[in-house]
């Protein structure tokens, strides 16, 4: 699934607009479907990835799963850590992005 920084889904237009330059990519990796070749359920953590490619800081607005999200990875702050509750807001300057993990 794919968001706009609001926490809202993206659109056509979103996607379509010069002006979009940022983005959350939800990837469901428990709730996948996918089998392996044997036929047993693929699962795998919830992944949630922010992007900001503007020159501004920016308010993500997490997507109101009911899941608490921990962060992985912050490309400006390596030693960073973070929760983030459902429906929560983390700030993302300029540039970097951060990658969450489904902490439940």
């Amino acid at each position: 699934m794919w968001f706009r920084h609001d926490g809202q889904e993206m659109s056509d237009e979103d996607w379509q607009s010069p002006i979009t330059q940022s983005l959350a990519m939800m990837l469901a990796g428990k709730d996948s479907h996918d089998i392996d070749e044997r036929g047993r359920p693929l699962h795998d953590d919830n992944l949630l990835l922010l992007l900001n490619a503007s020159t501004m800081d920016l308010e993500f607005a997490v997507p109101a799963f009911d899941q608490v999200w921990e962060l992985l990875v912050h490309t400006a702050d390596d030693g960073a850590g973070e929760r983030i509750d459902p429906g929560g807001v983390t700030r993302l300057i300029a540039r970097p992005l951060k990658l969450f993990r489904c902490a439940a």
